[in-house]
């Protein structure tokens, strides 16, 4: 697409593409003062006939207009920012906690589907498992998360598509309704496991091998 610059007097004529700038050096220079004198007319097609001159757009409307739109986005990004820090300084924990984990799935990838059904009932037990031990194959029914005080800590599925290996500091999301285990090599694990169930519910379930 090309554009027409059309002033007067008719010997001041210019053309640029679409690609130029509006604020490129086409629209600079000595005649600066006889912008605002000028018209712009459109041509799509040096072989169409332009368009009438009735129809000709103002530089200095397209500037602004230009200018307004810009303006607008602005505000709105500035007031999306707003509201984001103000939801941070509303909550009276932000200053001085650090998130270790915050998850919508589990370790190996499958998402939390639900809790489950009934009086909800969180349990909080701290496991010791001696160096060189592995746990029982074993399923969760519920979500939970454990997080490792000290030691490391290996877990596996059974299908032995999934491992993972644990250090003093990290967090777990532990998987629901998935066969597996976990197990420690020179030194002992100390785990702190949450977990979100309901009154009667066992933590886990044993699984023959």
């Amino acid at each position: 697409m090309v554009i027409e610059k059309v002033c007067h007097p008719p010997d001041e004529v210019s053309t640029f593409t679409t690609t130029d700038s509006l604020l490129s050096d086409n629209w600079t220079g000595p005649h600066l003062d006889k912008i605002w004198l000028c018209r712009l007319k459109i041509i799509c097609n040096p072989s169409l006939r332009p368009i009438p001159a009735t129809s000709s757009i103002s530089f200095k409307g397209t500037v602004l207009s230009l200018f307004i739109r810009c303006t607008t986005l602005g505000l709105i990004l500035c007031f999306c920012a707003t509201q984001g820090f103000a939801g941070e300084v509303d909550n009276p924990e932000a200053t001085v906690s650090t998130p270790l984990l915050q998850t919508d799935h589990s370790w190996d990838g499958a998402a939390y589907k639900s809790y489950p059904a009934g009086q909800p009932q969180l349990t909080v037990l701290r496991i010791v498992v001696p160096a060189h031990t592995a746990l029982p194959w074993h399923t969760h029914p519920m979500p939970n998360a454990a997080y490792v005080l000290s030691g490391s800590l290996h877990v596996e599925s059974k299908d032995g598509l999934h491992k993972k290996s644990l250090h003093a500091g990290e967090v777990l999301s532990e998987m629901v309704g998935t066969v597996h285990r976990g197990w420690t090599e020179e030194s002992p694990v100390e785990l702190i496991v949450f977990y979100a169930g309901v009154k009667g519910m066992p933590t886990a379930a044993h699984v023959d091998q």
